[in-house]
């Protein structure tokens, strides 16, 4: 770690980033065996409670006093619901009657808490809301849609953020906001959409459709794929929007890549949207 460290920054990421693609490309592979379906609900389940207690370490860092542990404990009962429900169709009202359960144990833990009672209260559920609720759709892509469309979904979305990064490094000059983030240009995010772009109709083009996978046209696809470019931007610029609030850099020390929010801020905008348009066109 501390050799990564010494890097410049670039190659940091992209020796992080390489190691989380091999992880991810043989979790995502056994998880179409049914046996290793909960090795995919396992790994979501720990990504999402490291994003959500960085999300509540920012809040704590502004004087707020959030339920971490019983937020991230209800994160996880959740997303093993919904994978039951999904498997098992007779179980589809369980992540209802958690949310509701979830809900209730969220405002009596903090009955006990009469000082700044209502933002407390508010910042534990929006956490869950902005990405328990917001990542959990990626078990729909991969357990009804299958895996070209969890693949399609992580490729579009870091295209942008990648040829964002890059384009912003090389040839940067004006400023995309420069109260949230002063490094993210205009050049950068007009990067970030011909990559998402580029990625979107590649995929389509190479990948064989098949009549369990049906696919966009490839003009359909260019659009889509500047939709979620678009949305990943966004996501990025809101979870800007937390650390400059919260005054940090980054939401964790990840060498390269910040922290797990970090990682997954663009896709907790993207996959809810990826989600909505599949079941809109009936791929889903």
């Amino acid at each position: 770690m501390t050799y990564l460290q010494s890097l410049p920054n670039f190659y940091q990421r992209l020796i992080i980033s390489f190691i989380i693609l091999v992880l991810l490309t043989a979790i995502l592979i056994l998880s179409q065996t049914p046996p290793f379906g909960w090795l995919f609900v396992g790994a979501l389940t720990f990504l999402q409670a490291r994003a959500l207690y960085e999300y509540y370490y920012l809040a704590q860092l502004k004087g707020f006093y959030p339920s971490i542990k019983l937020a991230i404990t209800t994160s996880a009962f959740l997303l093993v619901s919904r994978f039951v429900a999904i498997e098992n169709p007779s179980f589809a009202y369980l992540p209802a009657v958690l949310i509701y359960v979830s809900i209730s144990a969220c405002a009596l833990s903090h009955m006990y808490k009469a000082i700044e009672s209502i933002p407390n209260l508010a910042i534990t559920l929006f956490g869950l809301l902005y990405i328990t609720l917001s990542l959990s759709w990626i078990l729909e892509l991969n357990f009804r849609g299958g895996l070209f469309w969890v693949v399609y979904a992580i490729a579009v979305t870091k295209a942008s953020d990648t040829a964002a990064y890059i384009v912003g490094k090389t040839c940067g000059q004006h400023p995309l906001s420069p109260f949230l983030s002063p490094k993210k240009t205009i050049e950068g995010a007009v990067g970030g959409l011909l990559g998402s772009c580029l990625m979107s109709v590649l995929l389509i083009l190479f990948f064989p459709g098949h009549s369990y996978c049906p696919l966009p046209s490839v003009f359909e696809g260019a659009i889509l794929g500047l939709i979620m470019g678009t949305a990943a931007t966004f996501g990025d610029l809101v979870e800007s929007l937390l650390k400059r609030d919260a005054k940090v850099k980054d939401s964790g020390s990840l060498p390269g890549l910040g922290g797990a929010l970090d990682m997954v801020d663009s896709l907790i905008f993207t996959i809810p949207l990826l989600y909505i348009y599949l079941r809109a066109r009936a791929f889903l």
